[in-house]
């Protein structure tokens, strides 16, 4: 009887332990995902770029990993991928309209992008970083109404 019963204790002390486990591991992957850039983000600082057009967005789908955005006077797209805070974007596609405007900003801009190896979130702002560096701050949008008034987030 008493082999029964310490059979018993132990089966029920691993089972809960079992779901205090599921329920951290439930509550860590739901705390990651929250902490993955993602959705649409307005760029507001560019490292080396002291005048940038206001236009200039990054919109990340984790669904796809893909990412896209609008950088001066092309729109741009490709594929990322993340690893805790870690980022890898690229290579990116862009379109080929030439502009009077902006064409430096937008080649620094892209150039600048693929480099990129990790990123913070810091309230709703995104900074995106090389080697520690903040290079592309981006702020981000409140709701998919706000994307959709900018023509150029894709």
């Amino acid at each position: 009887m008493m082999k029964y019963t310490t059979i018993l204790i132990s089966v029920i002390l691993l089972c809960c332990g079992n779901s205090k486990e599921l329920s951290k591991n439930a509550t860590t992957e739901t705390l990651t995902k929250m902490e993955r850039p993602s959705g649409p983000y307005k760029i507001t600082f560019v490292h080396n770029s002291k005048d940038i057009p206001e236009e200039l967005s990054i919109n990340f789908d984790l669904t796809s990993n893909q990412v896209s955005g609008y950088s001066g006077c092309n729109n741009f797209t490709g594929t990322f991928n993340l690893e805790g805070n870690s980022i890898e974007i690229g290579p990116l596609a862009s379109t080929r309209r030439m502009c009077d405007h902006f064409m430096d900003v937008e080649q620094h801009l892209l150039t600048t992008i693929e480099t990129i190896d990790a990123f913070a979130l810091v309230d709703d702002t995104l900074e995106l970083k090389r080697e520690n560096m903040v290079l592309i701050k981006a702020k981000q949008l409140k709701n998919q109404n706000s994307a959709q008034q900018n023509e150029h987030i894709i």
